[in-house]
């Protein structure tokens, strides 16, 4: 464990084999002010993964080497990078559906541990309407469903991005059907 240290600093860190000569060579060692988590956003994903959560922070991180800030998101520890002064992004990795915590950490090792909770849910589409359309596109279709986020919502069709999807509330999306590139047969 590192010794208290009253204000944030960089200190020369040493060794010495009989405790009175010290090496030569030495690193330095930063000691930063103890984060806390404020909050993160969104505050429900997708079991697919992939959605941008920003954890904000209590104060200014320190300015520390990118490769060690990271999340902890459930069990999984994700890279993280610099979002603004206080907060950081990572990708939500795939989960399964329920609640799990969600920390940072700015050194790698400790994290912060306030306990908040992201909620995963699963995207469910149940039907279409309609279900067929002409193979030039143009066709405005309702997508009906369950656990809908406009945030992380996106719509192909046959491998072919549509275009904005529109969000009528967490349970129907709307969309217009593209033009129609090949049949996949």
């Amino acid at each position: 464990t590192t010794p208290a240290q009253a204000v944030p600093a960089s200190v020369l860190v040493q060794i010495a084999g009989n405790g009175q000569q010290f090496a030569g060579s030495s690193s330095t060692f930063t000691y930063h002010r103890h984060l806390n988590l404020l909050s993160f956003a969104p505050g429900k994903t997708v079991t697919d993964g992939g959605a941008t959560i920003a954890l904000r922070a209590d104060d200014d991180l320190p300015g520390l080497s990118q490769r060690y800030l990271a999340c902890r998101i459930g069990q999984l520890t994700v890279p993280g990078s610099i979002y603004s002064s206080d907060t950081i992004a990572c990708e939500a990795p795939a989960l399964a559906a329920g609640f799990v915590s969600v920390d940072l950490t700015v050194n790698g090792v400790d994290f912060t541990t306030q306990g908040q909770q992201l909620e995963v849910v699963q995207m469910l589409v149940h039907r279409l309407e309609p279900v067929s359309g002409p193979i030039f596109g143009g066709t405005f279709v309702r997508i009906l469903g369950s656990n809908f986020l406009f945030e992380q919502m996106h719509c192909s069709f046959n491998n072919t991005v549509a275009g904005q999807v529109g969000f009528t509330d967490f349970s129907e999306v709307t969309i217009t059907t593209p033009r129609l590139l090949s049949t996949g047969w």
